[in-house]
């Protein structure tokens, strides 16, 4: 197989020299052993790259050849054996020196002194090995301290050591120095973090110095030719390898996209890009851990699939996860990893581009969807549930109109009186129920005005007060709280269904806290919610009970859910809430944490109107003599209706749709004095047939009935002028007061 170019064969010419010399061809025989001609031993033949061939001995004599970092320790493990002795190659390191360099060479090497020579192996080590770093970490006139970083992955053997030594010993006499000592103060193969070499040498004679300078310019550069000539193929490669990192480099750093590789987790390369997507410098990410600069989250997983990737093994390459800016803010990076060689070693490199901008989109893109399902389930819920409510409706119009009906020909005296009014009390309840049907439906208010908030408060808190004794009720009012255009009758029941649910959140006891106070909302605020910015009176209730989980209260809303038995409720109380003030153009937010209560914030549009105080009823009947046409396609309503009309002395004509309303209205022109007009029939609706009644007669008084609200298409047909709207079911009492209420004012 093809060996990793770890070490230069250039590093081995002198210790073959000197085993030539020596010990002969079977030395050299004896230390090339297994080595050469050898299948698990190829390089790339340096005329054909791309044909591999077996490693023989002059290849180990051409700077052209690279091998393995275990041939190399084979190599000279071999040597050692030959040698002889525990410091062999320490002696062995020191001759190699004299026999690897000219004469020419040697004589530089005087020139300069021990202290300049003690500068070049770093250098030297750069360019022919990659399985370590050379530093000088300590340099005087007598003495110099190397240390020798190996960079993982590479064993290292105490033959290795001893070559080294050996090596540094002879640079130093190169130069003439005498008494050079080498001693090692720290080595990995003995656990230290590198090798350490102290090295002492004393200054030997000198030439005179004149003499030096004028040998040194005279013969400089025929010096340096000879020696150019010897390493002239090798320059060559380091220089083609120079320019092509230069040119790599200055790609990388200029990229768009942000790059790191990575030993074994350990950062030895980042570009400027990345650097600035995560706040750092360079020097702050170069050589740290990569898993550092890793959410904690996604920790784990990029550190296996990067280990897995540095192993050799299979491992993803195009992944999404999260990182760390210096400030602690996380981004998104989408990764596209690969493995490369990096100076002799398999690394991995990265590249990477921020995908935070489109994370943050999909997750506006997921709220929106989910706010748009949710709209959507309301919206088609509160249009069954309006449908079953004006059925409903109707249903209680027959039954309350029949009670009317027998009560007003019963005196209170009799025995079935008492019952004929407990029917009207139970279609009354019957019917507050389907106002909570309506409240999340559609259309459902019914009679809105501006009205003071507070005192509507204040009420339903003295009422629920009364009956529950065991919550003790903190109440906070707003002084000059704004007015808020509302269905009066509707907010009392969503503050009694909030009352009702904080009571059964605290069945031991407790406190309910309410509090009313003006608000400012500006777009950042009303934006996510769909309502218009703007001032709002708020209304807070909070109790001390049980609490929600995260579950619990995004279901919170949702008809018919509840967390109550069956027989404690119908699960539309939160429901009707809900839609009670979306369609006051108002919302609502919920704040719960599991067995610290919960929070219901009420915003309703402030409004600038006056305050318009409730007229006390009349508890009374009133007749009349005119004529009343009424319009409705339910024979219930029919039936009673007219009943109802002749006890009040009306002349009452009867039409069930649209069609037969507009022709009896035309052939009675003179004669209809008021028309009771349903708001729901097939082909011709109640708006369609106001229009075309007031075509025939433009005087005409028209009341709107209907089991749905006012809101909607009769608030419309209101404000084209029609007179009134009464909603079903209703008692003879408040028709009588109705028709009267138009009729006279002509």
């Amino acid at each position: 197989m093809l060996m990793d170019k770890d070490v230069n064969c250039s590093n081995f010419r002198g210790l073959l020299g000197y085993l030539t010399k020596h010990y002969g061809d079977e030395g050299v025989g004896q230390t090339l052993d297994g080595l050469v001609d050898n299948n698990s031993y190829l390089v790339a033949d340096k005329e054909n790259p791309s044909n591999l061939i077996r490693v023989h001995e002059h290849h180990l004599n051409d700077s052209a050849y690279w091998v393995s970092n275990e041939f190399s320790l084979t190599f000279f493990a071999n040597a050692k054996k030959v040698v002889g002795g525990s410091n062999a190659l320490v002696k062995a390191g020191e001759d190699a020196v004299i026999e690897q360099f000219s004469k020419t060479i040697l004589f530089f090497s005087r020139i300069v002194s021990t202290k300049f020579i003690c500068t070049q192996p770093a250098k030297i080590n750069a360019r022919f090995n990659r399985t370590k770093e050379v530093k000088l970490s300590e340099l005087t006139n007598n003495s110099a301290v190397f240390e020798l970083h190996y960079y993982p992955g590479f064993r290292v053997t105490k033959d290795i050591c001893n070559w080294n030594m050996g090596i540094y010993i002879g640079i130093a006499k190169m130069t003439g120095a005498v008494d050079v000592k080498c001693e090692e103060i720290e080595c990995v193969v003995n656990g230290g973090e590198h090798c350490s070499l102290r090295m002492t040498w004393k200054k030997g004679p000198g030439f005179l110095k004149q003499m030096l300078r004028w040998i040194l310019r005279i013969t400089s550069k025929d010096l340096i030719a000879d020696y150019e000539e010897t390493v002239k193929e090798r320059d060559q490669l380091i220089d083609n390898l120079r320019q092509s990192e230069e040119r790599y480099r200055a790609l990388t750093d200029q990229s768009l996209t942000g790059i790191f590789i990575h030993l074994y987790g350990k950062i030895v390369y980042v570009n400027d890009c990345l650097a600035q997507m995560l706040s750092y410098s360079l020097g702050e990410m170069t050589d740290k851990n990569l898993w550092d600069f890793v959410h904690h989250e996604d920790r784990n997983m990029v550190k296996e699939r990067e280990l897995a990737r540095s192993n050799g093994a299979d491992a993803i390459t195009h992944y999404e996860f999260r990182a760390i800016q210096k400030n602690g803010e996380p981004v998104w990076f989408g990764l596209f990893a690969t493995t490369i060689d990096f100076n002799g070693h398999s690394a991995c490199m990265g590249n990477v581009i921020d995908l935070t901008s489109k994370k943050q989109a999909e997750e506006e893109s997921r709220k929106l969807e989910v706010h748009v399902r949710q709209s959507q389930k309301m919206e088609a819920i509160g249009t069954l549930a309006g449908g079953i409510a004006h059925d409903f409706n109707n249903l209680l119009m027959g039954i309350q109109g029949r009670a009317s009906l027998m009560t007003a020909d019963t005196d209170s005296s009799q025995p079935y009186f008492e019952h004929l009014k407990g029917i009207e009390e139970y279609v009354k309840s019957a019917s507050d129920l389907t106002k909570q049907l309506l409240g999340f439906a559609r259309g459902g208010k019914y009679e809105v005005k501006p009205a003071d908030i507070n005192e509507i408060v204040k009420k339903q808190n003295h009422m629920f007060g009364r009956t529950k004794k065991e919550i003790t009720i903190r109440e906070k009012y707003e002084n000059n709280l704004w007015p808020a255009v509302v269905d009066q009758g509707q907010i009392e029941q969503v503050l009694l269904n909030l009352y009702i649910n904080a009571w059964q959140s605290m069945p031991g006891g407790g406190i309910l806290y309410v509090q009313t106070e003006n608000v400012t909302l500006d777009e950042n605020c009303t934006e996510p919610l769909e309502v218009k910015p703007g001032n709002y009176v708020k209304i807070s209730v909070a109790d001390t009970g049980v609490g929600m989980d995260a579950a619990t209260r995004k279901r919170i809303f949702d008809p018919f859910f509840t967390t109550k038995e069956m027989s404690r409720g119908t699960g539309l109380g939160l429901s009707s809430v809900y839609g009670i003030i979306k369609n006051h153009g108002g919302f609502i937010d919920v704040k719960s944490v599991k067995g610290e209560g919960a929070v219901f914030d009420i915003y309703l549009p402030a409004s600038k109107g006056e305050v318009i105080k409730e007229k006390a009823k009349e508890q009374k009947i009133l007749k009349g003599s005119e004529t009343v046409l009424l319009v409705d396609d339910e024979e219930i309503i029919i039936d009673v209706g007219k009943e109802l009309l002749a006890i009040l002395g009306y002349r009452a004509l009867i039409a069930r749709n649209g069609t037969d309303a507009i022709k009896i209205c035309q052939e009675n022109k003179d004669y209809i004095d008021m028309v009771i007009l349903d708001m729901i029939m097939p082909e011709m609706d109640g708006g369609e047939t106001y229009d075309k009644l007031k075509k025939v007669n433009p005087d005409l008084k028209v009341l709107l009935s209907s089991g749905y609200s006012i809101h909607g298409q009769a608030a419309e047909i209101l404000e084209r002028g029609c007179d009134g709207f009464i909603q079903k079911p209703f008692d003879i009492q408040n028709m009588s007061q109705k028709i009267r209420e138009i009729l006279d004012n002509r």
